[in-house]
């Protein structure tokens, strides 16, 4: 018996417009997620920045809060309020982009799953 082997640039597969449009779109979504990863990963960075801020409040009298490119003189009560909206803010931001990443890890996962099956058939 003798073996024949085909390599991968022998196979002709027919690849439809809307599997293209398909592949592009897996390679969109492929490329926000590392965007979104990137930014959430930032995000948490700056909240751990947010909490040594908070702990520094206690040890000190003098604050100087950044608005802008302007630093101004705040009290204790009002640099931790500040920072908690701050935080805040940023948690709210997370979780929001946490769902996009969510929503886009499903559609890419369900285009894998369209695609595998046909590929693996051709």
């Amino acid at each position: 018996m003798t073996k024949s082997t085909v390599s991968a640039s022998e196979i002709e597969i027919d690849v439809t417009w809307e599997d293209q449009r398909r592949i592009n779109t897996f390679g969109r979504l492929a490329t926000r997620v590392t965007e979104l990863d990137e930014e959430i990963a930032k995000l948490r960075e700056e909240i751990n920045r947010i909490n040594d801020a908070t702990d520094e409040i206690i040890l000190t009298d003098d604050i100087k809060f950044l608005v802008g490119e302007v630093f101004i003189d705040v009290d204790n009560d009002n640099a931790e309020q500040m920072l908690e909206s701050e935080k805040k803010r940023l948690e709210k931001s997370i979780r929001t982009k946490e769902g996009e990443l969510k929503r886009i890890q499903e559609t890419a996962k369900q285009i894998k799953g369209i695609h595998f099956l046909f590929f693996s058939h051709a």
